[in-house]
Formats: structure tokens, C-alpha cells, sequence
């Protein structure tokens, strides 16, 4: 699987603040083959 993720998702996989948001995006990173992050 291919994903373009934003800081948000990279912030939630990291810092953890909200558990279920936490776990879905360290989730969504691990099972993708490339990741792309949008700059602005």
C-alpha cells in the first residue's frame, strides 16, 4: 500500500497523545510499502 501522510500522522505515530489515533497511525505506516510526506 502506498500513503501520502501529513505531519499529523507522523506527530500522532510519535508523540502518542491520543491512544487510538496513536495506534490507527502506527498502523497505516507500518503496513505501507512507501511512504510519501506532502511538504508545503
Amino acid at each position: 500500500m502506498r500513503v501520502t501522510v501529513d505531519t499529523n500522522v507522523l506527530v500522532r505515530a510519535v508523540v502518542h497523545d491520543d491512544p487510538a489515533q496513536a495506534q490507527l497511525a502506527t498502523k497505516v505506516l507500518m503496513d505501507a510499502k512507501l511512504i510519501a510526506v506532502a511538504l508545503p
